[in-house]
Formats: structure tokens, C-alpha cells, sequence
């Protein structure tokens, strides 16, 4: 299913991002609020160049798994 970036992040002031849901991103499951600095990658890609993008999801088990990006 594709969802824009911001139906599951949000963008803090201060350039981090954080989870709107529980998400798992290559195998990692985090909980809603947790916050992502400029280092984390979806599939080789920064999350960071992600912002405004839509993303490929599914949803699992209590979670929304980003698989991939448009």
C-alpha cells in the first residue's frame, strides 16, 4: 500500500523525525514517539531524503512495515 511519508512520521523543529505509529524499518520494530536522528536508512535510503516522498507499507501484526519508497 502506498502512504505519504507524513501518515506515519512526523517532523520535529529540530530536524528529527519520529513515529506517528508503531513502524518496522529493515527488520527493526519501534514504537510510536520514537525519534530517528540523520543516520537511519530504509533500504540504503536516509530517512531524512525520504520527507515529502510517499513510502510502500504493509500492515502486520500491530505494525505498518516500510518496505519501500516512491
Amino acid at each position: 500500500m502506498r502512504i505519504p511519508f507524513s501518515a506515519i512520521f512526523n517532523v520535529q523543529v529540530n530536524g528529527t523525525v519520529s513515529s506517528r505509529t508503531p513502524v518496522e524499518i529493515e527488520g527493526a520494530q519501534l514504537s510510536t514517539g520514537v525519534s530517528f536522528g540523520e543516520g537511519l536508512s530504509i533500504r540504503g535510503t536516509k530517512l531524512r531524503t525520504l520527507i515529502g516522498h510517499d513510502l510502500e507499507v504493509t500492515e502486520s501484526d500491530g505494525f505498518i512495515k516500510v518496505s519501500g519508497h516512491y
